[in-house]
């Protein structure tokens, strides 16, 4: 819409400065009309031609407008003329009978003298001929002459240029509306954004609160119970004879111990943390977190590499334990992630003024499907994962003024990036 006002605006002031342009060349028209009207009746009617004709050329010559004007014979050779100089030859022959440029506007109107000449005083010319062409100064002998009529065209501009200008202005304002009209909607559009987005955070807190105390008191409740069992699973193995038997109690036992490895993640989920606030140079936990996964990596066929940014430390204010065990889960998630033969990257950078840690790894990288919910306890895509590695992964960053996110690589592989904001409460 706003385009299409655009144009119309642009198309009006071309229509009006285009109607000046037609009145002005009119005007000319007209002008060079009554110089040739008024020359015609002093030729055939008056005495003192010559002093006559000067007069009237005088007279059109005073206007501001007119640059010159003058009287040509049929070969484009003036005869007389007041103002500046008169055309060239090949400009009058282009403007028979109008020719506009950007300078000024050239009229050529014809007109005949059939009396014998125009001739001053009292010579009398007869038809054909001008006896007295040689005493007088203004013996013109008969035949077809033109007025040449130049006006200055720049005084059109002075019309023109604020038709344009109040074109533009009007163009202008519309792109300025328009502009601060899609500002307003994607204002709108982005508070209501943040308001979904706020709801949905304060849904995800009451559901995780309701997770944690759910899961604490499940935990609580099935971990003695779990204990005795497990306690009279080991006697039992401990007492079994045949290999049938120790067989099916060596299984008991890992299964207990793996419910009983799960309760601990659930009830670390749920406990609520205690940090320790120290500096943390994230360039050293990454080597370190490098150094405790370089077995793991090496065999799965994998090269595992640290790189930092620039060489000062790159710290930021937080639970250096807590910090670890995050990065150890980035880690070996990369690792469970990649094939053989791949190359896993920790890297440590500072992006937009905030520090920040990329672990890339080089598997098939994450189906959009399951992007979403990377971060909802008990989702996972691991056959034998509980959901809760990158939950609580999750916890540990936003307890940390930071946000973790995990992305598709740009060639094959996912990336994990822990972005630390740059003051508490800015998003970075």
């Amino acid at each position: 819409m706003t385009a299409l006002l655009a144009v119309l605006i642009v198309f009006l002031a071309r229509k009006v400065v285009r109607e000046v342009e037609r009145t002005t060349e009119e005007k000319a028209t007209t002008l060079t009309r009554t110089v040739v009207a008024a020359i015609r009746g002093v030729i055939r009617h008056g005495p003192d031609q010559e002093g006559r004709v000067q007069g009237i050329l005088s007279e059109v010559g005073q206007s501001p407008e007119v640059l010159a004007v003058g009287i040509v014979d049929d070969a484009l050779t003036p005869v007389a003329h007041r103002g500046a100089s008169l055309p060239s030859p090949d400009v009058l022959r282009q403007a028979r009978p109008l020719r506009a440029s950007l300078k000024d506007i050239v009229v050529v109107w014809p007109f005949d003298v059939e009396s014998g000449c125009m001739a001053s005083g009292a010579c009398h010319c007869a038809p054909g001929r001008c006896a007295c062409g040689a005493q007088e100064s203004w013996a013109v002998p008969a035949g077809r002459y033109h007025v040449v009529l130049v006006l200055d065209r720049t005084a059109l501009a002075g019309v023109t240029w604020p038709i344009v200008g109040v074109a533009a202005l009007g163009v202008a304002m519309l792109l300025v509306l328009f502009a601060v009209t899609v500002a307003w909607i994607r204002s709108l559009a982005a508070r209501e954004r943040l308001a979904r987005d706020m709801a949905l955070e304060q849904q995800r807190r009451q559901g995780l609160e309701s997770l944690r105390l759910l899961s604490t008191g499940l935990a609580h409740e099935i971990r003695n119970p779990l204990g005795a069992v497990r306690g009279l699973a080991q006697l039992i193995h401990e007492q079994s004879k045949d290999e049938g038997s120790l067989r099916h109690t060596s299984l008991m036992l890992h299964e207990i111990d793996r419910m009983v490895e799960r309760l601990e993640e659930f009830l670390d989920f749920a406990r609520p943390r205690k940090r320790k606030e120290n500096r943390v140079d994230l360039g050293e936990l990454a080597r370190k977190t490098a150094t405790l996964l370089g077995p793991d990596a090496e065999a799965a066929g994998l090269s595992l590499e640290v790189s930092v940014q620039g060489r000062h430390p790159i710290e930021v204010v937080g639970d250096a334990s807590a910090l670890e065990e995050l990065l150890l889960n980035l880690a070996l998630n990369a690792i469970e992630a990649s094939g053989s033969g791949g190359r896993i990257e920790i890297a440590v950078e500072v992006v937009g003024g905030g520090p920040s840690i990329r672990v890339v790894d080089a598997g098939r990288g994450i189906a959009a499907e399951d992007l979403p919910r990377l971060f909802q306890p008990y989702f996972t895509t691991k056959e034998r994962g509980s959901g809760l590695g990158l939950a609580i992964s999750a916890r540990i960053a936003e307890d940390h003024h930071a946000v973790l996110s995990l992305t598709n690589g740009s060639g094959q592989g996912a990336v994990a990036t822990l972005t630390f904001f740059r003051e508490p409460g800015e998003r970075p």
